[in-house]
């Protein structure tokens, strides 16, 4: 009986072991699989601006970058004012999700006032307590 038992846990650790190895080999490809991804993409985006099409100076997209927003707007919009100038720092919004990763949070923290809105009462719950 308790050859049994003693057999049945070395075949749980063995188990275990190979989970726990398959787990981190996981890992590690979905690491190495994001590493190739952002690469393709930094990549794409060279070659973008090679094309003629975009390479003029005057085109925003080679302006963007991100702090907050999802796709290089946060740059796209600093360079907008710095070409027409500022006369008010204020902001409106919508769909703003949880706050964290939108349009407006870089100039919210730049001292801009606004307004965000969002039709999901949950997100606008929980940006209440953050920023309150």
């Amino acid at each position: 009986m308790t050859r049994t038992v003693w057999n049945k846990l070395k075949q749980l650790n063995d188990l275990m072991n190979r989970h726990s190895d398959m787990l981190y080999r996981t890992d590690i490809m979905q690491r190495r699989l994001n590493a190739l991804v952002y690469m393709n993409a930094e990549q794409y985006r060279r070659t973008l601006f090679y094309d003629p099409k975009y390479s003029d100076g005057n085109r925003l997209e080679r302006y963007g970058f991100k702090v907050y927003s999802q796709c290089d707007e946060d740059g796209i919009i600093q360079e907008i004012f710095n070409r027409i100038g500022l006369k008010s720092s204020i902001f409106i919004e919508f769909g703003v999700g949880n706050g964290l990763e939108n349009n407006t949070l870089k100039l919210l923290l730049e001292g801009w006032s606004g307004l965000w809105i969002e039709r999901k009462r949950e997100p606008c719950e929980a940006n209440q307590r953050e920023i309150s």
